[in-house]
């Protein structure tokens, strides 16, 4: 089996997250795995700044003003974003459910 080594990386973490029973559900597993490896690389990233004397400082408030800013002219997409994570969560609906949304001709699978 040939993976990349993001794919390796990805699958390791969720791997740890699910085999220490930490967490038992995979899509939660999931997300986790991937907001820490956004983490860590983030983390990486200004630490090797830090280490080839550029100022760290400035770039981590500018990067602070910039995602205020995105942060709200996405505050929209935030809110769906955060809600999509609650329903990770609280498992409303678990894969192989037929929903039907009121007011809509459609239905649909969750997969």
């Amino acid at each position: 089996m040939d993976m990349d080594m993001n794919e390796c990386e990805y699958r390791s973490r969720k791997a740890f997250f699910l085999h220490s029973h930490i967490i038992e559900d995979e899509d939660l597993a999931r997300l986790i795995s991937k907001i820490a490896a956004i983490t860590i690389y983030a983390f990486i990233g200004v630490t090797t700044l830090g280490t080839v004397s550029v100022d760290t400082k400035s770039l981590l408030a500018g990067i602070s003003i910039t995602d205020f800013t995105i942060g709200f002219a996405l505050k929209e997409v935030a809110t769906n974003f955060i809600s999509g994570i609650f329903l990770v969560i609280n498992k409303p609906f678990i894969r192989g459910c037929w929903i039907k949304i009121h007011g809509s001709d459609g239905d649909g699978g969750i997969e």
